[in-house]
């Protein structure tokens, strides 16, 4: 029992190490964290949903188990190192001040990162209380706020990003994002472009487009958006469906099944089935005598 309860805490330590990385934008790491996870708890579809995502290769059951243990011991080490030395800031910067913006700022990225996103809204909101003006705050609260269904607080706190960084293309693509979640393709579009506009947009611009002129039927648009989307982000599965249903709607079939096969190829889910031609009729009856964007089929 002991055994077994030491190696759950290091695959929820494992997963927690990885989910940090991944907000502060170290994939590699983070990466390297989740298949370490998963190497021991490869019947865990999320930690293999986010190896796919980043672009990363399942760990097949069947392999070396004395590597592999060697393997997962250097990554777990590498866990608690980590974790000692966020401590080891976390206490230095309340040693200085426990109640300064830094070291709620420290604990409201934690919350983020095991996806305890009520308590971090709390420690964003007393972060801006003392430094109302920090960059790329406001942006994180409004992505907190969203993943908890709050929408139209979440727009507040993007339009406030907005102000306070207003030539921050990350800040229009997260505002895009939160109106495209509220069906506001209009204004959506409005803030996407003027990222577009602004030196380093993300990525990730590209495919919230694509939604944005799929839904418009602009469907020349939409397949140019991603298909740049999917130059840079190639094992993003629901980028090639949404790639799909453009060209279906544009009336290519040659375009349409090439996509498709590049979703069979990325999505566990669509692999050596027929699912992804039923979701694309599913979405395409949807879209094109409604005019609406679909609901059902494969999810983003």
């Amino acid at each position: 029992y002991i055994a077994q309860s030491r190696y759950e805490v290091a695959v929820e330590q494992l997963h927690l190490a990885a989910e940090q990385f991944e907000v502060q934008g170290n994939v590699d790491k983070a990466l390297k964290l989740y298949i370490g996870a998963q190497t021991r708890r490869p019947d865990i579809e999320s930690l293999r949903s986010k190896i796919l995502a980043l672009g990363g290769s399942l760990i097949e059951p069947a392999r070396d188990v004395a590597s592999a243990n060697g393997q997962e011991d250097a990554l777990y080490e590498s866990v608690l190192e980590y974790e000692q030395k966020a401590k080891d800031t976390f206490e230095r910067v309340s040693q200085i001040d426990p109640d300064s913006y830094r070291a709620h700022q420290i604990l409201a990225d934690f919350y983020v990162a095991a996806d305890r996103f009520d308590e971090a809204i709390q420690e964003y909101r007393k972060v801006l209380q003392r430094n109302p003006d920090l960059p790329g705050t406001h942006g994180t609260l409004c992505n907190a706020l969203s993943r908890t269904g709050l929408i139209q607080e979440a727009v507040k706190e993007c339009e406030a990003e907005i102000a306070v960084a207003p030539q921050s293309a990350e800040a229009y693509v997260e505002a895009g994002r939160v109106h495209l979640l509220m069906d506001d393709h209009i204004r959506a579009a409005v803030l996407l472009k003027k990222a577009l506009g602004l030196d380093r947009p993300p990525i990730a611009m590209y495919k919230l487009l694509g939604k944005v002129y799929l839904a418009q039927k602009q469907f020349q648009e939409a397949t140019e958006a991603l298909r740049k989307y999917l130059t840079v982000e190639t094992k993003d599965s629901s980028g090639y469906y949404l790639l799909a249903r453009a060209y279906k709607s544009a009336g290519d079939a040659q375009g349409m099944d090439q996509a498709i096969a590049a979703y069979k190829r990325t999505s566990d889910f669509a692999k050596n089935t027929s699912e992804a031609h039923k979701a694309l009729d599913t979405a395409s009856r949807e879209d094109d005598p409604t005019g609406e964007d679909g609901r059902k089929g494969i999810k983003d």
